[in-house]
Parts: structure tokens; C-alpha cells; sequence
């Protein structure tokens, strides 16, 4: 748990009470490490994963759904500022992982 609080950027306890509500509502499964018995594994259940996969799928309809309303020169700016969003989003990311 306090590595996923480190991830997440939170305080330990408030990441303990979330996935102690995830636990219940069986969407994580806690395993005890095998390479360190003092630690657990986080893991997803099939719920998890499926809710997961569902919310995806909604997001990639809900994105191309607006994608497609836009006219063709918009469209060709998106699609051209897509590698520097990238960039972006890897530099973030990264930066995050620093702090």
C-alpha cells in the first residue's frame, strides 16, 4: 500500500481506506509477496478488469464521437499535434515520477 500511495501521490492512509473499500467491493485482491512476506500485492479482479475495459471502450466511443463532428482541417491539426502530445504526456509522466 505505500508504494501504491508513493504512485499515487497521496498520503498512506487514504490510499489504506481506498483500497480496503476496493477489497470489499471485490475489485482487488490482496496477495502477501512471495519475495517479502511483510508486504501484499495489489492485484484486479475479473470485475476490475472488466469495468476497466468497459470505461475504455466508452472513452474511445465518446472521443471519436467528437473527432468525427469536427471538419477535416481541425481533424488534420489533431492528428498532427499528436506527436507532441505524446512528448507531452511521456515528459509529465516522468516528471511525476521524480517529485
Amino acid at each position: 500500500v505505500s508504494d501504491a500511495a508513493k504512485e499515487l501521490h497521496l498520503a498512506g492512509n487514504s490510499v489504506s481506506t481506498l483500497v480496503n473499500q476496493l477489497v470489499k467491493e471485490g475489485h482487488l485482491v490482496r496477495e502477501t509477496d512471495p519475495a517479502d512476506r511483510r508486504a501484499a500485492r495489489l492485484l484486479l479482479t475479473e470485475k476490475a478488469e472488466t469495468r476497466l475495459g468497459d470505461w475504455k471502450q466508452r472513452r474511445v466511443a465518446l472521443m471519436s464521437r467528437h473527432v468525427t463532428r469536427l471538419d477535416a482541417a481541425d481533424q488534420e491539426a489533431l492528428r498532427a499535434a499528436l506527436p507532441a502530445l505524446r512528448a507531452l504526456a511521456v515528459t509529465l509522466h516522468e516528471e511525476a515520477e521524480d517529485a
